[in-house]
């Protein structure tokens, strides 16, 4: 973040940081591999990633002004973040949301485990 607010020091207004994406995109993986399904992964990293973009250029000013202020600006987008993934998570287009859980289709497709569920 703070070389993106160097950049911003220098009146570039376009900025892309480096590992930005790459970590949210570990952070999906890690969120598949404690049980969110790929699509609940995705949704959450996209959230992050909006979230982020909207709330830099806020954290630049109070970086430039106080950084007492910055440090609180910055727990407090922090909070609102959590937030707004948890009410993400809960929120689902469809009770049957699996749009991207291949496998759970492929299950649901398989007439073996159809005849199995009729038993």
């Amino acid at each position: 973040m703070y070389h993106a607010f160097k950049f911003f020091n220098l009146n570039v207004k376009t900025v892309q940081l480096e590992l930005f994406n790459s970590a949210a995109e570990l952070g999906a993986k890690a969120l598949v591999s404690l049980g969110f399904t790929r699509y609940e992964a995705h949704r959450a990293a996209r959230t992050f990633k909006h979230h982020d973009e909207e709330v830099l250029s806020d954290l630049y000013e109070h970086w430039q002004e106080d950084q007492n202020r910055f440090i609180e600006e910055s727990r407090r987008f922090s909070e609102q973040l959590t937030e707004t993934l948890r009410a993400e998570k809960k929120y689902s287009i469809h009770d049957t949301d699996c749009a991207w859980d291949v496998n759970s289709i492929r299950e649901e497709a398989n007439p073996e485990n159809n005849l199995e569920k009729e038993k």
